[in-house]
């Protein structure tokens, strides 16, 4: 094959940006609160949403969107599970356990109420729940000790996980076992009534949803619709095909019990939903699928040219939501730093953003160096003016051509000065953020309202608390003619050079709205995707 024709059939990521936008908040509610960059993904490979992932995207169905940390009322870090490196807790033991007794006829769901059900699944758009476990009083009867080995007695290695988690498996029964058929089924995704039948149980029994709003396009939304090309693998492998979007589906005697929807790309897998038959709420399934899809990274690690698979994503953590804080439980986890892409451990990030509404974890390197020096000077004269009011009459030391000196321990105390301290930084006052949200009404589309309405938002930038770009993202001020020069477009069945375009040399918004692309998008990726227009 010529290298023309490779370069043919190189599949490309195509996508048609909506701009700069304010939404309605999903964790507090809060109206045009939540400030995102958002694009809708017609094509997307795999590696390229996989660099998305890593530079703090998300996609809700055909919906790419990257949260502006810095203005938003709620802060989402993304944040990642190292699987290799994962130690199951004793409590996370203790889900694998009751599963496994549960298949095995040993244990019997406690039957919990609606109200129940609501406080153990808190948001709809939260793909792996918590469930509070259950007590052992009269409802499960007495215990009894069983005559088996205690399949619930998990060694706290990962090996034993990885043994103990497939001890169940329908494959690992015994001939003429009483055992329940359980069966995990990995497929790519795609509807069937079955699916989306559980899905509307789901809804309506767990988020009290009525039926009457329930229909296709929203199970689409969540569960069955992907933007990324399917590739194709060559090795054999039950259930796994090559990089996409699959359902990991879960049957006990042949019934569909539980579906998750997960992205499988070069360096890890995204869970993106998770739903489950209600009436197996006690069985802790969100946190048995979040067990499950772990061990799945290592299944996939194993496999022969997918060495890279190494971690586990789960999407956003948010502090301020409590309902996002199980993420945290499964170590190691690290967290995304939204300026310069370092992923942090979160035991470091913890108590940080206990006391700050927005971080930038690695403080070194977050300063140009013209601020830094800038910091280190005002730190300076602080401790001048402290030292000059601990004794009358003395005066900050100068040198001999009258300028301050600085204390050593000044640029110490600059590296401990907080974003808030930065004028650049600080956040809006109570005036400034009134007049905010008063300009911003017209922005006022979720994602999900955005792909059930198909309505476009303006790409005028709404009205930022800073005069800073986005958080990690280049300053649209600083895109060139010649950065954009790299972008190619498509026009109806045309392709053809942005610059090029009739469009983009005679419409300012329009090229001020390529500008705000390239910035978010960023020039590595930028010129790697293809702009629908």
């Amino acid at each position: 094959m010529s290298e023309q024709q490779q370069h043919q059939q190189q599949p490309y990521s195509i996508i048609k940006p909506v701009g700069f936008t304010i939404a309605s908040c999903g964790y507090c509610h809060s109206d045009s609160s939540a400030h995102v960059y958002g694009a809708f993904a017609y094509k997307l490979t795999c590696q390229d949403y996989q660099d998305l992932i890593d530079h703090g995207w998300r996609r809700y169905g055909l919906y790419l969107y990257k949260p502006n940390l810095r203005d938003s009322c709620c802060r989402q870090y993304t944040i990642r599970l190292n699987a290799s490196e994962f130690k199951p807790s004793k409590g996370q033991r203790r889900t694998v356990a009751r599963i496994n007794r549960y298949m095995r006829n040993q244990y019997v769901p406690l039957k919990i109420s609606r109200e129940s059900m609501v406080r153990e699944d808190t948001s709809a758009l939260d793909e792996h729940s918590p469930s509070p476990e259950p007590s052992h009083g009269i409802a499960h009867g007495p215990r009894r000790k069983s005559l088996s080995p205690p399949l619930g007695r998990i060694e706290n290695t990962y090996a034993d996980f990885l043994q103990t988690i497939h001890a169940t498996d329908m494959d690992k029964m015994e001939p003429g076992s009483d055992w329940k058929r359980f069966n995990v089924v990995l497929e790519p995704a795609r509807f069937t009534q079955e699916k989306y039948d559980l899905y509307c149980e789901y809804q309506k029994g767990i988020h009290h949803v009525p039926s009457s709003l329930l229909s296709r396009e929203s199970f689409d939304n969540s569960v069955a619709r992907s933007p990324l090309i399917s590739e194709t693998s060559s090795q054999d492998a039950p259930g796994f095909n090559g990089y996409g979007t699959y359902h990991q589906c879960y049957y006990v005697d042949n019934k569909l019990v539980a579906v998750a929807v997960l992205d499988i790309l070069p360096r890890c897998i995204s869970s993106d939903y998770f739903y489950y038959d209600p009436s197996l709420s006690s069985l802790s399934l969100g946190k048995y699928s979040t067990l499950r899809e772990i061990a799945l990274v290592q299944d996939i690690k194993a496999i022969p040219g997918y060495e890279s698979m190494e971690y586990y994503t789960m999407g956003h953590y948010v502090h301020s939501a409590p309902k996002t804080h199980y993420k945290t439980m499964y170590h190691p986890s690290f967290l995304l730093d939204p300026e310069t892409y370092d992923w942090m451990p979160f035991e470091k990030c913890e108590h940080i953003l206990q006391s700050k509404r927005y971080y930038s974890f690695s403080e070194s390197e977050r300063f140009h160096p013209r601020v830094k020096g800038l910091l280190i000077t005002m730190a300076a004269e602080r401790r001048a003016r402290e030292k000059s009011r601990g004794s009358k009459g003395s005066s900050p030391s100068s040198n001999d051509s009258g300028h301050m000196e600085l204390d050593p321990s000044a640029e110490a105390d600059a590296e401990r000065l907080s974003v808030q301290d930065h004028p650049d930084h600080a956040l809006s006052s109570s005036d400034e953020e009134r007049h905010k949200r008063k300009r911003s009404e017209e922005f006022s589309h979720t994602p999900k309202e955005l792909m059930r309405s198909g309505k476009r938002p303006s790409l005028t930038p709404p009205p930022s608390s800073s005069l800073l770009p986005p958080p990690g993202m280049m300053n649209p001020d600083d895109v060139t003619d010649r950065d954009l020069s790299q972008l190619v477009i498509f026009q109806g069945d045309r392709a053809s050079m942005l610059t090029d375009s009739e469009s983009f040399k005679n419409n300012k918004e329009v090229a001020k709205a390529m500008r705000d692309y390239y910035a978010a998008i960023g020039p590595a990726l930028a010129p790697r995707m293809l702009i629908f227009a």
